[in-house]
């Protein structure tokens, strides 16, 4: 099943921001229903919670992104300094043309990293982030104009969706 048709059935919306971007998004009815559904459930539970998922409004990534430079988040550094160490040996792993898929693309710091090594691989580039968070937007259109071989169709959702 093509990735126009299954967004189309889960009632996403398409966004179209240029010739190489283009976004989907779950209609705005789907997105308060589940949240309504979501914690009417966990306050009806004895050990009451919310889904973390919900904290990742524009507010709330950009306060994770500001914890994974803390040095106390060691993470990003060494998932950075790993993504480094393979970038002259990816291209004996990689035969063809690649798609490039990120869960919880976030910023897209290190992925980055990931675009540098395919763009000298190949003509183009195919990256599909997945991100609970609209940052993708932001990061998307970033990495559009820095990429001009890059083609990137992004999806706002839970990874499960995505």
């Amino acid at each position: 099943m093509s990735l126009k048709t299954l967004q189309k059935e889960l009632g996403y919306t398409k966004y179209i921001l240029g010739e190489r971007l283009s976004y989907y998004e779950p209609s705005g009815n789907k997105s308060q229903k589940t949240f309504a559904q979501e914690l009417s459930h966990s306050i009806r539970q004895k050990q009451k919670s919310i889904n973390p998922k919900f904290f990742y409004d524009q507010k709330g990534s950009q306060l994770f992104e500001k914890i994974c430079v803390l040095p106390e988040y060691y993470l990003t550094r060494t998932e950075i300094s790993i993504l480094k160490q393979i970038d002259g040996k990816l291209q004996s792993y990689l035969d063809g043309n690649f798609r490039l898929v990120e869960l919880g693309s976030g910023s897209s710091q290190k992925t980055r990293l990931l675009i540098d090594m395919l763009t000298r691989l190949q003509k183009h580039v195919e990256y599909f982030p997945i991100d609970i968070s609209k940052i993708l937007k932001t990061s998307s259109v970033a990495l559009q104009s820095d990429y001009k071989k890059l083609h990137i169709t992004g999806i706002i959702d839970n990874y499960e969706n995505g």
